[in-house]
C-alpha cells in the first residue's frame, strides 16, 4: 500500500471525528460500554471468590473445632487411662517389694534351717548309730532264722481227715 498525504485540513477532520465518536462513547451510560464489563465481571468474580473463600474457610475452621474437640476427649480418655496404669504400676511396686521382703525372709529361715541342720546332724548321726547297729543285729538274727522257716513250712507228715460226727 502506497503512503497517503494527509492534508492539514482532513488530519483535522480526523481528529475531530476521534473525539466525538470518544464523546458519544462517553455519553452512553457506564454499564453498556464494552471497557465496564471487564470491571463488572472482575468484581463479581472477585466478590464470588471472597464468598467462596470466606465458605471454604468457615468449613475448615468448624472441622478444626471439631478434630481440635476429638483430641481434648481423647487426650482426657488417655490421661484417665495414664493414671489408672501408673496406679496398677504402683500397687505392681508395692506388691514386688512385699514379695522381695518375703523372699528374703524365706531365705534367711532356710539359711537358719540349713544351719541347725548342719549342727544337729552330728547329734543325729550319734543317736541313729545304736539304733543302725541295733538294726543290723535283728537282721542277723532273722537270716539265721531263714532256714528253720522253711523247715516249718514243709510237712512232715499227712494231714489226718476229719470225718463228720454221726449224731
Amino acid at each position: 500500500m502506497a503512503p497517503t498525504h494527509y492534508t492539514e485540513q482532513d488530519r483535522l477532520n480526523l481528529e475531530v471525528q476521534k473525539l466525538e465518536a470518544e464523546l458519544s462513547g462517553l455519553r452512553r451510560p457506564a454499564l453498556l460500554r464494552p471497557t465496564s464489563w471487564i470491571s463488572i465481571a472482575s468484581a463479581t468474580a472477585a466478590v464470588v471468590g471472597i464468598g467462596l473463600q470466606y465458605a471454604n474457610s468457615h468449613r475448615e475452621y468448624a472441622r478444626a473445632e471439631l478434630k481440635l474437640e476429638a483430641a481434648r476427649i481423647e487426650t482426657g480418655k488417655l490421661e484417665l487411662a495414664k493414671a489408672r496404669l501408673e496406679e496398677a504400676v504402683a500397687a505392681l511396686r508395692e506388691e514386688h517389694a512385699a514379695l522381695l521382703a518375703s523372699v528374703a525372709s524365706a531365705e534367711r529361715q532356710v539359711e537358719r534351717a540349713r544351719q541347725q541342720l548342719a549342727r544337729a546332724q552330728p547329734a543325729l548321726a550319734d543317736q541313729l548309730a545304736p539304733y543302725q547297729a541295733s538294726l543290723r543285729d535283728q537282721k542277723a538274727r532273722i537270716e539265721g532264722l531263714q532256714p528253720d522257716r522253711f523247715r516249718l513250712l514243709q510237712p512232715t507228715a499227712p494231714i489226718p481227715r476229719l470225718e463228720p460226727r454221726a449224731p
